[in-house]
């Protein structure tokens, strides 16, 4: 939910902003405060790599799609790397 809360505020000008910490004072029926910005507590700049898709499909099952397959993408080069490796070590499963 956070992320999908940063993501929409990026996309409407309101960057690294979370309502995840309001700060109201409704003794005198203000409005609240955005006291959390996204950037500030975690510097990743990558949200902004993936702005673009999201901004096609704004939904929280993009943000689920992109992780699936960052990570799928991810166990492919290990997968390979390890391949590389252990075949260059004499561990090769090929008899």
């Amino acid at each position: 939910m956070i992320f999908n809360q940063v993501f929409w505020n990026n996309l409407h000008g309101r960057w690294f902003e979370s309502s995840s910490a309001l700060s109201t004072n409704v003794h005198n029926n203000s409005f609240p405060d955005v006291g959390y910005r996204r950037l500030g507590q975690h510097f990743t700049p990558a949200l902004l790599l993936w702005l673009p898709i999201y901004a096609l499909f704004p939904s929280p099952a993009t943000l689920l799609a992109i992780q699936v397959t960052l990570i799928a993408a991810a166990s492919l080069l290990l997968y390979v790397l390890a391949r590389v490796y252990l075949s260059s070590t004499g561990f090769d499963d090929r008899g």
